[in-house]
């Protein structure tokens, strides 16, 4: 705000009519040559006010961050529980999933052994129109199966494992090494790694050796 000299003059002559002193309130104002204005400053009371209304703007903004902060938190927490319920549930779909599929195939696997053992019985009679159409019959039954992750276990001359085999029978053998399956009465199936029936199985040993092992006790 600008003061010029005749304002000045206006002033004084106020100040001598109301009999105070303005000079002491507003300061006294010093006469500036070829008519230039000189520069009147804010009283102490309006800086203070606005100083305190910019801390208040402030106080509000940063109120106003953490409101910002605090949603976005809880929607970043929002989200990573709904990423953990999507996987969540994806793997429970595939659990129920893989339990359907192996209680559905474990009563499939007596109508499998059925056809296998009509085939064997139509090739014993060489009825090959017979045997050809359980031959088809068969192939298209396994091979179903096998899209939905069955495995056959069929161990024959392999060594007995407990895991997979279930043996029936012990037979001397002393032409083949201990517990090889030389046989193997009826076959086993797992589903993706999981045991739906072991393999039924005769299991060999040697004569020789378990007579020189009974001889070194005595």
């Amino acid at each position: 705000m600008c003061v010029t000299r005749e304002f000045q003059s206006d002033l004084r002559r106020v100040l001598d009519e109301d009999g105070s002193e303005l000079e002491d309130a507003c300061g006294a104002s010093k006469e500036i040559s070829g008519g230039e204005p000189e520069n009147l400053q804010l009283p102490d009371s309006a800086a203070q006010r606005n100083l305190d209304n910019a801390t208040d703007l402030g106080k509000k903004l940063e109120e106003k961050q953490r409101e910002v902060d605090n949603h976005k938190d809880a929607l970043l927490r929002a989200l990573a529980d709904l990423e953990n319920y999507k996987r969540r549930a994806q793997k429970e779909r595939a659990e129920i999933r893989s339990v359907t599929i192996a209680e559905i195939m474990e009563t499939l696997l007596p109508v499998l052994d059925n056809f296998e053992f009509g085939l064997a019985a139509c090739q014993q009679q060489e009825n090959k129109v017979i045997a050809d159409g359980f031959r088809m019959i068969l192939m298209d039954f396994q091979n179903l199966l096998s899209s939905y992750g069955l495995e056959e276990i069929c161990p024959l001359n392999e060594k007995f494992d407990a895991n997979f085999h279930d043996c029936v029978r012990h037979v001397p053998d002393n032409d083949r090494e201990n517990d090889t399956v030389i046989s193997v009465d009826r076959k086993g199936y797992k589903l993706s790694n999981r045991l739906l029936r072991p393999a039924a199985v005769t299991v060999s040993y040697r004569a020789e050796q378990e007579k020189e092992d009974s001889e070194k006790h005595e």
